[in-house]
């Protein structure tokens, strides 16, 4: 809706960014705002639509900021697992893909208008309760994202909580269904358990060099390296390039003159309107034929203000008279926009129609946009052209180490040319390495017949305004680790196995001690451990290891014995990797839903059905991946 429209950013701060913007379609043309170039490589393919190169670098970089945003102060980029953030960010875009793709099967859409109003109503853009353009600009930047980019994330947003939502509100709970739930998720237990660790057998055991060659031999699936690669490398590096350029005042007054040039060509109008909705409640005659009886009040005197207050449906500028500030082009719906920058100031329209109705729109003035100086630009020029000049050394030195690369028959030649270093990667295999060693392309090409023949790779472009050229440095077959070399893992892992397997025995001893009518003190005893009690524990208890706890819950209920008193129910497990546990469950209790009010009884079926639904949507979205071709490159 029109009601979040923005109010006109005033300051020397909205001048300077107006500036950059010309200065940006100025210098690079409406391609530097909308996107890249056709026919760029994809990193994955995914029922035929595609996740290309620059799309998967951005969502890595945003990832990336997000994380160091959640660190804090004391952020540190190196502690980032490169490899695992590749990954999970590829498999989350592939993820949405797949969603988005069965979104569209569907012929969902998301209108315009809804995208508007979902931003306009985002409280990170809002400045004294209203839409804020500079605020939106800001904070876009601040992320390092484009407009464009962020309605199409925001679009896919919406289309994707369309289709969840259409799952997920249809999910119920019967009233036998959420009263067995409550049963088990208010169930309290009564119980007691001795802990043994491992550990303290592993003073008891030994293992013998034969035992070590026995395991050796027989898994030697499990100390097999894979194919491997190590190389060398020379790295062009655009961000680098930038060191070397110099910015004369000459270039910055030019660029100055340029961005004031467009400035001058620009103009901003000041707009009231009054709005008529058409929708479920008034078809587009009713609307029309009120939005006529309003014209009619105006040519016979009545106030422009008064009338939006009295009659205008958008509720964001109705109080104020239907004033909408001073806008620029493009900020409206086409055929609004059309109306008012043909209009001459203190003129009304006739009504037009748009997708949210009909307006009557009032132009009240006309001005330029006041152009920011020199000096409060100098910083941001110095920027643009310095990033202009290191973009063009750039693609200067990229063509020349391209034709020197070719001919080469190392990679002195061209670093020496090219006045950089030859440096070496560390070994990686096809599951990629780290830093740039994880890029995929540049894993497939380290593993191409090309570089592991020995000849120098194509200048391969990996993003971020980097171009790198690789050499085979040493190329390492399949092949099993010495045993020297994992001897002493062995030891450790045959030690652990036969301290549990004591451990085992033991807690198979208890068992059948108890069974023969041990007491619970000669348990302990046996055990050499001390029992620990437990009244009325519920399934999230905090005083108990939750994966004790998860095994007391799975226990079957103690049942009556022949004197009808409940038998104790005791039983041994594995907790995990270094400590056993014996169980003796005393009691179960479930829980009542007769307990709970009616509000919490609604709050506890609201949960069920919204966890139900969440549920179903998951299920459904695996099945989708499955279902779904998908191509990783």
């Amino acid at each position: 809706m029109l009601q979040n429209i923005r109010d006109n950013a005033q300051g020397t701060i909205a001048k300077i960014i107006v500036a950059v913007i010309a200065i940006t379609f100025a210098l690079f043309g409406v391609e530097s705002i909308v996107g890249g170039m056709q026919g760029e490589p994809e990193v994955a393919v995914v029922d035929g639509e595609e996740i290309t190169e620059s799309q998967y670098a951005r969502a890595v970089e945003q990832r990336r900021r997000q994380i160091l945003s959640q660190m804090g102060p004391q952020a540190d980029a190196s502690a980032i697992d490169e490899n695992l953030l590749r990954r999970a960010v590829l498999e989350g875009l592939i993820e949405e893909q797949v969603l988005l793709n069965a979104a569209d099967n569907k012929k969902l859409v998301i209108s315009n208008a809804l995208i508007d109003q979902y931003i306009r109503s985002m409280p990170a853009f809002q400045q004294n309760g209203r839409f804020s353009q500079e605020a939106y600009v800001a904070t876009l930047r601040g992320a390092g994202i484009l407009p464009l980019e962020f309605r199409q994330s925001i679009t896919r947003e919406l289309l994707l909580q369309q289709d969840r939502e259409a799952i997920r509100q249809t999910a119920f709970v019967t009233d036998s269904e959420l009263s067995r739930l409550i049963g088990l998720d208010r169930q309290t237990r009564d119980f007691a358990y001795l802990t043994i660790p491992t550990e303290q057998f592993r003073s008891q055991v030994e293992v013998t060099d034969e035992e070590i060659q026995e395991y050796y031999q027989a898994n030697q699936d499990a100390f097999r390296l894979p194919e491997r690669v190590a190389l060398e490398y020379i790295e062009l590096d655009r961000a680098a390039l930038a060191d070397e350029v110099k910015v004369t005042e000459q270039d910055l007054k030019v660029r100055y003159e340029q961005a004031i040039a467009e400035l001058q060509r620009q103009e901003e109008r000041k707009a009231a309107h009054i709005l008529i909705e058409v929708g479920e409640d008034q078809n587009r005659e009713e609307a029309l034929a009120r939005i006529n009886q309003i014209q009619e009040e105006l040519q016979a005197g009545a106030d422009f203000a008064e009338l939006a207050k009295k009659y205008s449906q958008d509720l964001g500028s109705a109080n104020d008279g239907g004033d909408l500030g001073y806008v620029t082009p493009g900020i409206f719906v086409p055929e609004f926009d059309q109306a008012l920058f043909e209009m001459r100031p203190g003129e009304v329209s006739e009504p037009v129609l748009t997708e949210f109705g009909y307006h009557l729109i009032k132009l009240e003035d006309v001005r330029e946009q006041e152009a920011p100086t020199y000096e409060e630009m100098k910083e941001q020029l110095t920027a643009t052209v310095r990033m202009e000049k290191a973009q063009a050394l750039f693609e200067e030195k990229a063509r020349l180490l391209e034709d020197v690369s070719y001919t080469a028959p190392d990679l002195e030649e061209p670093a020496s040319v090219l006045k950089v270093e030859v440096k070496e990667s560390p070994v990686f295999s096809r599951e990629g390495g780290e830093g740039l060693f994880a890029n995929p392309r540049l894993v497939n090409v380290a593993f191409s017949d090309e570089v592991l023949n020995g000849e120098n790779s194509s200048p391969l472009d990996i993003g971020d305004g980097k171009k790198l050229v690789v050499r085979l440095k040493q190329h390492f077959e399949p092949s099993v680790e010495p045993l020297e070399a994992v001897e002493q893992e062995i030891r450790e892992r045959l030690v652990a196995e036969k301290a549990q397997e004591k451990a085992a025995e033991l807690g198979a001893q208890l068992v059948a001690a108890y069974e023969q009518g041990a007491s619970f003190e000669e348990l302990a005893k046996q055990a050499n451990q001390t029992w620990q009690t437990v009244d009325q524990a519920q399934r999230s208890e905090p005083s108990v290891n939750p994966d004790v706890l998860a095994e007391v819950f799975a226990m079957p209920r103690p049942q009556a014995g022949e004197s009808g008193a409940s038998e104790v129910v005791v039983q041994w497990f594995k907790i995990g990797l270094d400590q056993y546990v014996l169980v003796a469950l005393k009691s179960v209790q479930d829980g009542s839903l007769e307990s709970f009010s009616e509000a919490e009884r609604k709050a506890i079926e609201d949960i069920l059905v919204q966890s139900g639904g969440a549920r179903e949507y998951l299920l459904k979205s695996q099945l989708l991946h499955q279902q779904a071709d998908i191509k990783r490159t």
